[in-house]
């Protein structure tokens, strides 16, 4: 009866599973991490389209087509254009190109499961109280999306460096690197910035 979803259903699964498979190899010592093949960044990205468009639905959102076209041109650009200047404020780090692809993947990365997270809230409602919150503060559904962005950023950082102590060996090795503490930081930012993007709201 459902056999004309059993290849949509696998496709978004091999996409899923490539995706996740990026995210585990994804550092905030991006500097270190080897490039992904093509095939997978390619994969990636379909999937992380896919996750962009459900947090927009999430937040009632319009999710049209052309409302898209901007909204991911948009993110394009933004994680394209703010990779480099965060990278030329960082004089020290060698291969300049090659080490902004990877920035720009482990940026890319890091606000689709930023997305992701808005989305699962149409599963487990954990954005409630930071409705709440807004509502009490009588916040737009702008800033209620914003505060949304800084947390749902906050969070994936915290996964981020995480996942960079597990792979450098432990917390303190992380943390006695300058470097390190310093671009935690700057991802917060970026993906922060990048999700509240990627909920923006459009003027009709």
């Amino acid at each position: 009866m459902y056999q004309w979803l059993q290849k949509p259903l696998q496709k978004i699964q091999s996409y899923a599973a490539d995706y996740f498979q990026a995210v585990f190899k994804t550092s905030i010592l991006f500097w270190k991490m080897p490039p992904l093949p093509s095939g997978a960044n390619i994969l990636t990205g379909a999937f992380a389209g896919f996750l962009i468009v459900a947090s927009r639905f999430e937040r009632s959102l319009p999710t049209d087509h052309v409302t898209l076209q901007i909204v991911i041109s948009l993110a394009f650009v933004y994680v394209l254009f703010v990779s480099g200047i965060a990278l030329w404020s960082d004089p020290g780090l060698p291969n300049r190109i090659a080490t902004w692809r990877q920035l720009v993947s482990v940026v890319s990365i890091a606000i689709s499961l930023g997305c992701g997270l808005v989305a699962f809230a149409w599963i487990v409602d954990w954005t409630l109280p930071l409705d709440s919150l807004s509502n009490l503060m009588m916040f737009s559904d702008v800033g209620a999306n914003r505060i949304l962005a800084a947390v749902s950023g906050a969070l994936v950082s915290a996964i981020l460096f995480a996942n960079s102590a597990v792979n450098a060996g432990g917390v303190p090795a992380l943390l006695k690197s300058r470097r390190t503490v310093i671009w935690s930081m700057v991802f917060f930012c970026i993906v922060s910035l990048g999700i509240s993007l990627v909920l923006i709201t459009l003027p009709s």
